[in-house]
């Protein structure tokens, strides 16, 4: 017998959908095909009118005991068992995203909880950690779930997507991109078009990804943009924007992974300015958040790096999505102003008080030409305010801007200062 439809391959015993918003069944069919869902106390019937098909149903609370729905056509029915309704975020990136528990030799106890995560690089279908082994799964993923589900008395899961080839062009709408002239310019002009790979993830989260619905987003990538750091800020406002909409949710929380540090023969200036043009993204009221590991780079383990990525980015999401804790987030530089002599730099994000772990204020650096700069001495902290005597030569200041920065100024909760810039004359 000749299959009447499809469901697209996100749907698989196990999964997970997201809570008090739409729920979306999809994938393809015959033209003139009658499907009917049945989903717990939903029922829908339609008649396809093309190729593909999306069923939208009302939205469900919070469902922790697992449940089966059903599609059925005329002579066809599939039925998806072992299902939750919870929170369910988005991860989005490259080879950090990538590494699975596996490749980092994590050993865990995967029956913590019952958490969902489906890798649509590694494993291409929902598991339960429960009753599968996750050995396979993106390690950072599971262990920002395995955080979180020690605070959260409710279900949680994950979709993994990653693209070790990705940049910021790949991922972002090609529209939006072409429509800019001055990224329209350089992507037709000063980019290898074999390899700037425009579109190419978006289009793939576009067929499969952006039907469902989510509590938020992590973007974990910027390895790749060093040599597009001049545009990188602006394409991901307007990828942002483009998610957004295609997953028609107005202020949909992104959270941004910080890029690492680097190998000292890379592109230090493009390292930075990427590290800088992430910072300048968030926005508390336009709910774009950071976290950083780049004051952990010294350490080889990659198992203790993930883990404490992960528990920053849990304590963040907990803090922001559901109002438990708070100074969740590095602090970094808010604005900052000169008052004769002196140069007063002003924190946001985090309004603890700051303390040097060297108690010699390093990795702040000053340039007369910006082209040169030297250690700067004169850095006081008050508070979480930065204070730093200045001469009339100085024409910037600069902090922890290098591949692999030491990062020596720490909020009192031991999150770190994020590098910045700022410009005097």
């Amino acid at each position: 017998m000749k299959k009447r439809f499809s469901l697209d391959p996100v749907f698989t015993d196990n999964m997970i959908f997201q809570a008090n918003k739409p729920i979306r069944i999809f994938g393809k069919c015959k033209k003139r095909t009658e499907l009917t869902v049945k989903f717990l106390n939903q029922e829908k019937t339609i008649k396809t009118d093309s190729n593909t098909f999306v069923i939208e149903l009302k939205p469900e609370d919070y469902h922790s005991k697992p449940f089966a729905f059903s599609i059925t056509s005329k002579k066809q029915t599939i039925t998806i068992f072992n299902v939750l309704i919870g929170d369910v975020f988005l991860f989005l990136g490259g080879e950090k995203v990538k590494q699975s528990l596996a490749d980092t030799n994590t050993i865990e106890d995967y029956k913590f909880g019952d958490t969902r995560i489906l890798d649509l690089t590694n494993t291409k279908k929902w598991l339960s950690s429960s009753r599968d082994d996750l050995s396979s799964v993106s390690a950072i993923s599971y262990l920002f779930l395995k955080t979180l589900k020690k605070k959260i008395n409710q279900p949680i899961g994950v979709i993994a997507y990653s693209n070790i080839e990705e940049n910021i062009f790949s991922w972002s709408n090609k529209s939006s991109i072409l429509n800019d002239k001055e990224m329209y310019n350089y992507i037709n002009c000063q980019v290898d078009k074999k390899n700037n790979l425009l579109a190419k993830d978006f289009i793939f989260l576009q067929k499969h990804i952006f039907n469902l619905a989510y509590k938020a987003i992590v973007f974990y990538q910027g390895e790749n943009d060093l040599l597009h750091y001049h545009f990188y800020e602006k394409a991901f406002r307007l990828l942002i924007k483009a998610y957004r909409l295609e997953l028609k949710e107005k202020i949909l929380p992104f959270n941004i992974i910080q890029v690492p540090g680097f190998d000292k023969s890379k592109n230090y200036i493009g390292a930075s300015e990427i590290r800088i043009a992430q910072s300048n993204l968030y926005s508390e009221k336009n709910q774009v958040y950071l976290t950083s590991v780049i004051d952990i780079n010294e350490i080889e383990d990659v198992n203790v790096i993930n883990n404490i990525l992960s528990k920053r980015l849990a304590n963040m999401m907990l803090d922001k999505q559901y109002n438990i804790g708070k100074n969740s987030l590095c602090p970094q530089v808010f604005s900052y102003k000169l008052n004769a002599n002196k140069l007063y730099i002003y924190i946001e994000s985090n309004y603890l008080n700051l303390i040097s772990r060297s108690n010699q204020k390093l990795s702040f650096t000053y340039s007369e030409n910006k082209v040169d700069y030297l250690p700067l001495k004169k850095v006081k902290l008050n508070g979480n305010q930065i204070m730093i005597k200045i001469n009339s030569d100085m024409k910037e200041i600069r902090y922890a801007y290098d591949n692999n920065p030491n990062c020596d100024i720490y909020s009192s909760n031991s999150l770190p200062l994020l590098p910045f810039k700022a410009k005097l004359n």
